[in-house]
């Protein structure tokens, strides 16, 4: 039985920095999780290790899992449409169980909203499928960090 890849994924700093209308800043760290998690949602196969890691994948076939934070962030200031600008940081590691055998990988998601049980675990980032894929009512950025057997893309 084809086993998997482990996708472990050390989140050991996670910090988004933008401005708001008010001229706040708004950060956010996670230096490990805890249960339970304060606002953060998992879904799928993602599960937070005794030792505080998240790991988004077991060695399920076919299976993804999605950590997303969940209260919403503001990207444009509303009275003028001014886009705010903003930045992260994370620290990851990419485990295969069988490195030869395929590509595996992660994306770093901004999204409206985190809930989309239809996507495809193996294809299209693991956030869409081949109906919504392309869809310009998607409204979604994505970072692809993605690693195969020869080379990190």
């Amino acid at each position: 039985m084809y086993v998997k890849l482990l996708t472990i994924v050390f989140f050991l700093s996670i910090l988004y920095q933008f401005k708001q209308s008010s001229s706040k800043i708004l950060n956010f760290t996670y230096n490990g999780f805890r249960r339970p998690l304060t606002g953060m949602t998992l879904q799928g196969s993602s599960t937070v290790t005794p030792s505080g890691l998240l790991k988004l994948t077991d060695s399920t076939l076919q299976q993804a899992g999605h950590a997303f934070y969940t209260r919403p962030i503001r990207f444009k200031d509303s009275p003028n449409g001014t886009v705010l600008s903003f930045s992260t940081t994370f620290v990851f590691a990419i485990n295969p169980a069988f490195p030869i055998l395929s590509a595996y990988g992660m994306a770093f998601v901004v999204a409206p909203s985190f809930r989309d049980p239809f996507a495809t675990p193996s294809q299209y980032l693991g956030l869409f499928n081949i109906i919504n894929n392309g869809n310009n009512s998607n409204h979604v950025f994505a970072v692809r960090i993605r690693h195969d057997s020869s080379t990190i893309q």
